[in-house]
């Protein structure tokens, strides 16, 4: 998986001091590039006003704002079976709003003790074991309600880091046919079975049909 990082709020208090950024969105095609959506609020307007910045993944830039926001029609996910269980043990500190985006994330000191992460990346545990963190995720796979879509294996490999290394998120995913690769259901408990049927490619067109901007009322 390439690797990326960005402050979120830095780079949207360099583009205007008086914004703050609230949830992203789903990374989003536009002209053959990619761009990640920042909802962002301001403090003097009304509650429920939002605008949107477009993050340009490659320059890591912000190229403009607007007020378009994202709807995502109901498609197929995969349900993520006896495996949620284990997330939220490893997210006790999840908010309403993290059960509901899957790349904000938020954690308290001690909940990534035991896991890939304390190992495979010191440094970075090191940090979050500081102080009650959040951060976002810049990966294309979301998660909602407790089934994922767009890219499961991103997503999968992703929270891995976060449990214990011998804990199989595998265990109880259910895949649906219209994201297996003959059609048909399955319920799988391994990483080789889950390969076996999920195909990936169609969960990542159909990914695309997921995103569509319209213009947000004021």
């Amino acid at each position: 998986m390439e690797e990326s990082k960005v402050d979120l709020y830095h780079l949207v208090g360099d583009y205007n001091e008086n914004y703050f950024p609230v949830p992203t969105g789903d990374i989003v095609e536009i002209n053959g590039k990619d761009y990640l959506p920042i909802a962002v609020h301001n403090p003097d307007w009304y509650i429920t006003k939002r605008k949107q910045l477009w993050l340009n993944l490659e320059t890591k830039q912000i190229d403009w704002e607007d007020t378009k926001i994202q709807q995502f029609p109901k498609t197929p996910s995969v349900d993520l079976g006896s495996s949620k269980e284990k997330l939220i043990e490893m997210t006790i500190s999840q908010t309403y709003y993290d059960s509901l985006r899957q790349n904000q994330l938020s954690f308290h000191q001690d909940v990534l003790k035991g896991s890939v992460l304390e190992k495979a990346a010191p440094k970075v545990y090191q940090l979050l074991s500081k102080q009650d963190s959040q951060f976002y995720l810049l990966i294309d796979s979301k998660i909602y309600n407790h089934e994922v879509y767009g890219d499961v294996p991103q997503f999968l490999d992703l929270y891995q880091l976060f449990v214990p290394a011998n804990t199989n998120l595998d265990e109880g995913l259910k895949i649906p046919a219209e994201l297996s690769k003959d059609d048909q259901e399955h319920s799988v408990n391994t990483k080789e079975e889950f390969d076996l049927y999920y195909d990936v490619a169609k969960d990542r067109e159909l990914n695309k049909q997921r995103r569509i901007l319209v213009e947000k009322e004021e």
